[in-house]
């Protein structure tokens, strides 16, 4: 690089004057002086550049990206049934609408989400899946023009951390919003088990792999949390409603047996005082009292009221 800007000046300095003209003699020492500080004008120009974006010659250290999740997609075994005639929930099953980085502002149009949260099932032994997920990445590493941007997600519930494989896709300094490839959870659901996990986190960390010499590597880190439910088997309808998911994972959850699992669920009836899921997809507040049809005169029974004569 400096063999271009230094062999010029390099060949005019050690030209000799032959001339007795005192002009001759000052320009050829403004000429040196000029190289000279042209040369250390670059240097300290390129340095400071590189200070700025946190890159120190001889002693790199990576610069922490901003990562922020727009959108994450499921592949589920079952669609979910929304309830209150609003139909069946279609992904993206996790969207940040009012751009907050959460999603738990409740949306009074389910037909224009500010944010949604929508439940998923899966069925036990089934590795959890993510299609895909949008992301925006700010503050990478300056002078930096072309990279690799690697995704490595970690699933964490019920105590324990799962891998996702990890995916790597191009970045380029002109695009902030990147959207992945799919994932796949490396350890699947407890084959046999009941599960219900409201806090089904991902911990997404995101690292830029620079394609330049020179420029270290930069991470940063963010989590989406999501709501999850596991049944034994595989439901014999194509789709299942969200709150007979709830009460009967929340009554079963941790369970294999199967008459274990079919005791557990009745209990609460009996019980009494069940109520429907705590929120909807669109974060809507529900837990309304659940009531039961008993055949003949009876007609509608509250769980409040204890017993089950159904």
């Amino acid at each position: 690089m400096w063999s271009q800007y230094s062999l010029p000046c390099e060949r005019l300095l050690s030209t000799r004057s032959t001339s007795k003209d005192m002009n001759g003699i000052l320009l050829q020492c403004a000429t040196k002086s000029a190289c000279h500080w042209l040369r250390q004008g670059i240097v300290r120009a390129l340095s400071s550049s590189i200070a700025l974006g946190a890159l120190v010659v001889g002693n790199a250290h990576a610069v922490q990206l901003t990562v922020v999740p727009k959108s994450v997609n499921f592949t589920t075994s079952e669609l979910v049934i929304a309830e209150d005639d609003a139909g069946v929930y279609v992904g993206p099953q996790w969207l940040d609408g009012d751009f907050d980085g959460q999603v738990t502002s409740p949306s009074a149009d389910p037909a224009v989400p500010l944010d949604h949260n929508y439940p998923m099932h899966y069925t036990s032994g089934d590795q959890c899946t993510v299609c895909c997920a949008t992301f925006e990445v700010h503050n990478p590493p300056p002078l930096l023009f072309v990279g690799y941007l690697t995704f490595t997600p970690t699933a964490n519930f019920l105590g324990q951390s799962w891998q996702f494989a990890p995916q790597t896709i191009p970045w380029v300094f002109t695009q902030t919003t990147y959207v992945t490839p799919s994932f796949v959870c490396q350890v699947p659901f407890p084959a046999g088990f009941v599960l219900k996990i409201p806090g089904f986190t991902i911990d997404w960390d995101v690292e830029l792999s620079p394609s330049a010499h020179g420029f270290p590597a930069s991470s940063g880190t963010t989590s989406t949390t999501h709501r999850m439910y596991v049944t034994r088997h595989a439901p014999q309808v194509a789709a299942l409603y969200e709150t007979l998911l709830d009460t009967v994972c929340a009554a079963a959850h941790l369970q294999s047996d199967p008459v274990t699992i079919g005791t557990s669920v009745a209990t609460d009836f009996l019980l009494g005082g069940m109520t429907s899921k705590a929120v909807d997809g669109w974060n809507r507040p529900d837990a309304r009292p659940l009531t039961y049809w008993q055949p003949g005169a009876s007609g509608w029974k509250s769980t409040w009221g204890g017993g089950c004569e159904c």
